[in-house]
């Protein structure tokens, strides 16, 4: 890498809407005889909207021209064998994979071990999205965390999408500018994760997990910005822990930390569940104030009782609050609690409500 190409990469990482210095780069690169310049140029001039219908169908037609005849190059031959048509297309519907600006910019439903091969490759330096939809591979420090700004591994939160995905947070601490974490992963150490100083976290999402260390999340000043929380953690068993009550992955505690955070301000979704707070988590959601600032609660499979549902009548009903989707299906609710949420006119999903004493809420989770 030129000192040239590194000072217009130090300056787009930061200011990826500058077109202008994207143009440059893209000029810069013709001429030092890149195809890639070309490429970034054509991928440029169809983000105008407005271009006449003939002018926007000569660009398509150079840009995928550029994309078949350097696809290899760009992606790696063995990759590009294995999943791109003649064409220079994804030969499965089922992946996602796009070019952005000369680069790669999006892959989706890969495995690690597709890409890991093709990551020293110059094209693969921008990823901004990845999604894993199965991970065999332990994550370390690579380039394709550079760029990084959305990273999936498993899309089914009742479903690990990982096997050999112990410990993420190396990885992860490499995507310093990481805006949203979705992790369906069973060993994820999250004292680790939920201390990284990811400053730019918007959506932080972890699934099937044994262990939450919401107390190191809620005081980490670095997670200020964030406005999604979302927990579903692994499948209780009881044989794990003789009190089902006190041992559930998460519990009042949990909810404590973070409606009690100095720094989760800006929350406006959270999901916790497999909660075994109940009532005692309405209340403290009600007392904490942070009720009124929520626009989604999710607090499925859960323990809540008419009880619950009152308190949150009496809290919201006549208030100015936030509030606009709340999902308490199989939870301890009887007509009377579910009538009285209807009355706050929200889009409320209750399904299934189980009985006072039923605790098979806490096995709707990944089992492996």
């Amino acid at each position: 890498m030129t000192e040239t190409v590194a000072a217009f990469e130090r300056h787009l990482l930061d200011n990826l809407d500058d077109t202008a210095a994207w143009s440059a780069y893209a000029d810069y690169l013709t001429e030092q005889g890149e195809p890639r310049g070309d490429f970034m140029r054509v991928q440029l001039a169809l983000e105008d909207e407005s271009l006449p219908k003939a002018e926007r169908r000569a660009l398509q037609e150079e840009e995928e021209a550029l994309r078949v005849e350097h696809l290899d190059e760009w992606v790696g031959a063995s990759f590009a064998a294995e999943h791109f048509d003649a064409g220079g297309h994804p030969k499965d519907g089922r992946h996602r994979f796009t070019f952005c600006r000369g680069f790669v910019w999006d892959a989706a439903e890969f495995n690690i071990e597709e890409l890991w091969p093709a990551q020293e490759l110059v094209a693969w330096r921008w990823l901004y999205s990845l999604d894993l939809g199965y991970c065999e591979l332990p994550l370390g420090q690579t380039p394709l965390s550079r760029n990084l700004r959305s990273l999936q591994v498993g899309g089914d939160e009742m479903s690990s999408g990982a096997n050999y995905f112990d410990d993420p947070a190396e990885f992860v601490a490499s995507a310093t500018r990481l805006e949203r974490l979705y992790l369906a992963c069973g060993r994820v150490n999250t004292s680790v994760l939920f201390q990284l100083p990811l400053a730019d976290m918007r959506e932080l999402h972890i699934h099937c997990a044994m262990h939450y260390d919401t107390d190191t999340l809620a005081q980490n000043p670095a997670f200020a910005g964030l406005h999604t929380v979302a927990f579903h953690p692994h499948a209780f068993c009881r044989y794990e822990n003789a009190d089902v009550y006190e041992g559930t992955f998460l519990c009042a505690g949990h909810m404590r930390h973070i409606v009690n955070s100095p720094h989760l301000k800006r929350l406006e979704h959270l999901q916790l569940n497999c909660l075994s707070a109940g009532d005692e988590g309405i209340d403290l959601l009600v007392n904490s104030g942070l009720i009124h600032r929520l626009k989604s609660l999710d607090l499925r499979h859960g323990c809540v009782s008419d009880e619950g549902a009152f308190t949150l009548y009496k809290a919201l009903d006549g208030t100015p609050h936030a509030l606009e989707v709340l999902k308490l299906g199989d939870n301890a609710l009887t007509g009377d609690g579910v009538a009285a949420l209807r009355r706050l006119k929200l889009t409320l999903d209750a399904p299934d409500q189980h009985g006072p004493g039923d605790d098979h809420y806490l096995t709707q989770g990944d089992f492996e």
